[in-house]
Protein backbone atom coordinates (compact mmCIF):
# COMPACT_ATOMS: atom_id res chain seq x y z
CA UNK A 1 0.00 0.00 0.00
CA UNK A 2 2.16 2.87 -1.50
CA UNK A 3 0.77 6.44 -1.04
CA UNK A 4 1.37 8.48 -3.61
CA UNK A 5 1.80 12.62 -2.85
CA UNK A 6 -0.05 14.60 -4.96
CA UNK A 7 2.06 17.66 -6.95
CA UNK A 8 -0.97 19.92 -4.98
CA UNK A 9 0.79 18.13 -1.53
CA UNK A 10 4.33 18.88 -2.35
CA UNK A 11 3.07 22.23 -3.31
CA UNK A 12 1.74 22.62 0.20
CA UNK A 13 4.25 21.53 1.82
CA UNK A 14 6.99 23.11 0.24
CA UNK A 15 5.08 26.58 0.86
CA UNK A 16 4.66 25.70 4.48
CA UNK A 17 8.06 25.03 4.89
CA UNK A 18 8.97 28.24 3.42
CA UNK A 19 6.83 30.29 5.70
CA UNK A 20 8.13 29.00 8.70
CA UNK A 21 11.33 29.57 7.24
CA UNK A 22 10.59 33.38 6.37
CA UNK A 23 9.52 33.32 9.84
CA UNK A 24 12.41 32.05 12.04
CA UNK A 25 13.93 34.64 9.68
CA UNK A 26 11.98 37.57 10.50
CA UNK A 27 12.55 36.26 14.42
CA UNK A 28 16.13 36.47 14.27
CA UNK A 29 16.31 39.67 12.32
CA UNK A 30 13.76 41.60 14.91
CA UNK A 31 15.86 40.00 18.40
CA UNK A 32 19.25 41.32 16.31
CA UNK A 33 17.68 44.46 16.70
CA UNK A 34 16.49 44.71 19.73
CA UNK A 35 20.16 43.14 20.97
CA UNK A 36 21.63 46.10 18.57
CA UNK A 37 19.26 48.32 20.19
CA UNK A 38 20.27 47.60 23.92
CA UNK A 39 24.31 47.58 23.11
CA UNK A 40 23.40 50.91 21.42
CA UNK A 41 21.86 52.28 24.51
CA UNK A 42 24.61 50.73 26.45
CA UNK A 43 27.71 52.72 24.80
CA UNK A 44 25.30 55.68 24.91
CA UNK A 45 24.42 55.46 28.53
CA UNK A 46 28.22 54.66 29.68
CA UNK A 47 29.46 57.91 28.01
CA UNK A 48 26.46 59.49 30.21
CA UNK A 49 27.64 58.22 33.64
CA UNK A 50 31.31 58.85 33.18
CA UNK A 51 30.76 62.28 31.73
CA UNK A 52 28.76 62.66 34.77
CA UNK A 53 31.28 60.66 37.25
CA UNK A 54 34.10 62.99 35.83
CA UNK A 55 32.05 65.99 36.23
CA UNK A 56 31.61 65.59 39.60
CA UNK A 57 35.17 64.41 40.67
CA UNK A 58 36.56 67.39 38.98
CA UNK A 59 33.96 70.18 39.52
CA UNK A 60 32.77 69.03 43.10
CA UNK A 61 28.85 67.87 43.49
CA UNK A 62 28.14 71.61 44.15
CA UNK A 63 29.03 72.22 40.41
CA UNK A 64 26.51 69.41 39.27
CA UNK A 65 23.41 71.09 37.79
CA UNK A 66 19.74 69.06 37.52
CA UNK A 67 19.98 67.20 34.39
CA UNK A 68 16.73 66.97 33.25
CA UNK A 69 18.08 64.18 30.63
CA UNK A 70 19.72 62.71 33.13
CA UNK A 71 17.11 61.99 35.71
CA UNK A 72 14.46 60.86 32.55
CA UNK A 73 17.10 58.12 32.22
CA UNK A 74 17.34 57.35 36.10
CA UNK A 75 13.44 56.00 35.97
CA UNK A 76 14.53 53.03 33.84
CA UNK A 77 16.09 50.01 35.63
CA UNK A 78 19.03 48.90 33.01
CA UNK A 79 20.19 52.65 33.54
CA UNK A 80 19.87 52.44 37.27
CA UNK A 81 22.06 49.19 37.17
CA UNK A 82 24.81 50.44 34.63
CA UNK A 83 25.03 53.62 36.83
CA UNK A 84 25.58 51.72 40.19
CA UNK A 85 27.75 49.43 38.53
CA UNK A 86 29.63 52.10 37.21
CA UNK A 87 30.07 54.11 40.59
CA UNK A 88 31.29 50.98 42.55
CA UNK A 89 33.83 50.66 39.48
CA UNK A 90 34.97 53.71 39.96
CA UNK A 91 34.74 53.96 43.71
CA UNK A 92 37.79 51.23 43.41
CA UNK A 93 39.67 53.20 41.40
CA UNK A 94 39.81 56.60 43.39
CA UNK A 95 40.39 57.85 46.91
CA UNK A 96 40.13 60.55 49.14
CA UNK A 97 37.54 63.21 47.59
CA UNK A 98 37.31 61.62 44.26
CA UNK A 99 36.02 58.42 46.25
CA UNK A 100 33.55 60.86 48.46
CA UNK A 101 32.25 62.40 45.34
CA UNK A 102 31.47 58.69 44.00
CA UNK A 103 29.67 58.30 47.57
CA UNK A 104 27.86 61.61 47.20
CA UNK A 105 26.72 60.42 43.59
CA UNK A 106 25.09 57.16 44.96
CA UNK A 107 23.09 58.73 48.06
CA UNK A 108 21.95 61.63 45.39
CA UNK A 109 20.66 59.40 43.35
CA UNK A 110 19.41 57.51 45.85
CA UNK A 111 20.64 54.16 44.65
CA UNK A 112 20.87 52.41 47.63
CA UNK A 113 17.67 50.55 47.28
CA UNK A 114 18.73 49.09 44.26
CA UNK A 115 21.55 47.81 46.09
CA UNK A 116 19.12 46.55 48.67
CA UNK A 117 17.23 44.79 45.72
CA UNK A 118 20.09 43.22 44.55
CA UNK A 119 20.12 41.54 48.11
CA UNK A 120 16.56 39.68 47.93
CA UNK A 121 16.93 38.35 43.75
CA UNK A 122 16.63 34.63 43.36
CA UNK A 123 20.34 34.89 41.16
CA UNK A 124 23.53 34.22 42.63
CA UNK A 125 24.80 36.48 40.89
CA UNK A 126 22.53 39.70 41.89
CA UNK A 127 23.29 38.77 45.28
CA UNK A 128 27.22 39.07 45.01
CA UNK A 129 26.57 42.35 43.21
CA UNK A 130 24.13 43.46 46.13
CA UNK A 131 27.13 42.69 48.41
CA UNK A 132 30.02 44.70 46.20
CA UNK A 133 27.39 47.49 46.21
CA UNK A 134 26.81 48.06 49.38
CA UNK A 135 30.20 47.15 50.58
CA UNK A 136 31.99 49.64 47.99
CA UNK A 137 30.05 52.63 48.91
CA UNK A 138 30.11 52.08 52.70
CA UNK A 139 26.65 51.10 53.87
CA UNK A 140 27.06 50.03 57.46
CA UNK A 141 23.29 49.23 57.74
CA UNK A 142 23.98 45.97 55.77
CA UNK A 143 26.67 44.13 58.29
CA UNK A 144 23.70 42.39 59.66
CA UNK A 145 22.33 40.74 56.62
CA UNK A 146 26.20 40.25 55.33
CA UNK A 147 26.46 38.35 58.46
CA UNK A 148 23.31 36.25 57.81
CA UNK A 149 24.69 35.84 54.07
CA UNK A 150 27.42 33.77 55.81
CA UNK A 151 25.38 30.84 55.65
CA UNK A 152 24.52 30.62 52.26
CA UNK A 153 25.25 27.54 50.03
CA UNK A 154 26.52 29.22 47.13
CA UNK A 155 30.53 29.82 47.52
CA UNK A 156 30.43 33.08 46.04
CA UNK A 157 27.64 34.80 47.74
CA UNK A 158 29.31 33.08 51.49
CA UNK A 159 33.08 34.80 50.02
CA UNK A 160 31.76 38.09 49.00
CA UNK A 161 29.52 38.34 52.29
CA UNK A 162 32.97 37.76 53.72
CA UNK A 163 34.60 40.14 52.28
CA UNK A 164 32.08 42.77 53.00
CA UNK A 165 32.21 42.03 56.62
CA UNK A 166 36.08 42.08 56.53
CA UNK A 167 35.93 45.88 55.00
CA UNK A 168 33.79 46.93 57.71
CA UNK A 169 35.11 45.32 60.69
CA UNK A 170 38.22 43.64 59.63
CA UNK A 171 39.41 40.13 60.58
CA UNK A 172 37.61 40.51 64.26
CA UNK A 173 34.51 40.46 62.21
CA UNK A 174 34.44 36.88 60.95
Amino acid sequence: MWYQITLHELVIAIIIVFIMVMLMIITVLFYSLYQYRVLHNRQIWTSIIEDKISESIVSGHYAIADDHSFNSHLKEYAFRDLLLGLLVTSERKFSGSARQEISFLFHRFHLEHVAWQNLKKKKNHLVVAGIQELTAMGIAQALPKLISLLKHSDKLVYQEAQYGIVSFNGFEGL
